[in-house]
């Protein structure tokens, strides 16, 4: 058997530590020039896309847990971020504090592996409510507290996981994203892409949260 060294694994911690240190001084200094130069519509649209990488978690949870009918609010909140028309009743950032997710409960104590998705969930849901909110008020200052919940959950999913790049290509991500949407504009091919490319990340995200509470 190998022989553990400590020298290294320390080594490789301050290394990655250092990493994303340097990247989010990166996507602060991106954050202030997106919410400074960015319109309405180019910061919804990146505050959708944080939401969307998250929201298969959160919808998987809800619906697995039997709470179907917040799992189809948190679709609907979901398309309204998009800018979409959802059937249904419109949903409300406030409507979020009566959720499940957001909402002052205690977490059972029992060995359901939906529990240990508790944290990812959560994250997803504060994104999701910052999209609307921003929607809502037209304040692109929100995207920082999208931004925030998604690498907080990146970070979360790879502690849990050991998918130690989630992190740094969640950040690496984002300053793409905000690049893209400055250059090209919130038009509907960019939009598109966003949303797909959104979309295969959170199928990701999903398997590695589902993998882990059922572990």
């Amino acid at each position: 058997m190998a022989r553990f060294d400590v020298t290294a694994f320390l080594a490789e911690g301050a290394r990655r530590a250092a990493e994303i240190d340097a990247l989010q001084g990166r996507i602060d200094a991106a954050l202030t020039d997106f919410t400074a130069r960015a319109s309405g519509d180019q910061a919804a649209l990146f505050a959708a896309a944080c939401a969307e990488r998250a929201a298969g978690i959160l919808l998987w949870k809800a619906a697995a847990e039997g709470r179907q009918q917040e799992a189809d609010a948190y679709t609907r909140a979901l398309e309204q971020a998009w800018g979409e028309t959802a059937a249904g009743e419109r949903v409300t950032s406030s409507d979020f504090d009566r959720m499940f997710e957001l909402a002052q409960h205690d977490v059972p104590v029992r060995k359901d592996p939906l529990v240990k998705a508790a944290g990812f969930a959560e994250c997803a849901a504060l994104a999701l409510r910052s999209a609307l909110l921003l929607g809502e008020t037209g304040d692109v200052s929100e995207v920082r507290a999208v931004s925030s919940s998604l690498w907080k959950d990146a970070s979360l999913l790879a502690k849990r996981t050991e998918a130690a790049d989630l992190e740094p290509e969640e950040i690496s991500r984002q300053i793409a994203d905000m690049a893209t949407l400055l250059e090209d504009g919130a038009t509907a091919e960019v939009k598109a892409a966003l949303r797909e490319e959104s979309r295969r990340i959170g199928r990701q995200w999903l398997d590695l949260a589902s993998g882990y509470a059922e572990s």
